[in-house]
């Protein structure tokens, strides 16, 4: 019987609804990506390696862009995640920093994953980025080609990334 289907479903050149499929699992088969970072290759190659993960697994990548400052920051990202109905949403920094927009996404039960330089607290999913010791392993790089003068460009002192980075 099986043979049979796949032979129908190869003939006819069908592809199943994806509408259909959300309907019966009861999920939706989208990702959110929510950032606010003003360097758009570092969003690009993050969401290229999303989509890797996503399309691997048969979900669809949405990107949301914040902004990081806004007081309504925790609605804006609980209105995408209910207009849209994903199924999840990946946070970058500084976003990701955010300790009241994780509170108010797991009080209303939104799956969620930060991309955060330091682990923040124990409540919720990290992809952890250790900025500090990458700092520190470059700037001894350097020293060991013999430098004695080394710049470094901080970023936004209230990004914790930044902070990380400066501290390595």
């Amino acid at each position: 019987t099986r043979l049979k289907v796949e032979a129908i479903i190869q003939t006819l050149n069908f592809a199943p609804d994806p509408s259909a499929r959300g309907l019966r699992s009861g999920r939706s088969f989208m990702i959110g990506l929510v950032y606010d970072n003003p360097n758009a290759e570092y969003v690009a190659e993050m969401q290229l390696g999303v989509l890797d993960a996503t399309r691997a697994a048969g979900y669809e990548l949405i990107a949301h862009p914040c902004d990081f400052r806004s007081e309504q920051l925790a609605s804006d990202i609980l209105g995408f995640v209910r207009r849209l109905k994903v199924d999840g949403v990946i946070r970058l920094p500084p976003v990701s920093e955010k300790q009241d927009v994780v509170d108010e996404l797991l009080a209303n039960e939104v799956q969620l994953i930060r991309i955060a330089s330091a682990q923040l607290d124990a409540k919720s999913h990290f992809v952890l980025s250790n900025d500090r010791t990458a700092a520190a392993d470059m700037v001894q790089y350097l020293i060991g080609l013999g430098h004695a003068k080394i710049g470094f460009v901080t970023g936004p002192g209230d990004f914790r990334s930044a902070q990380e980075r400066l501290a390595g």
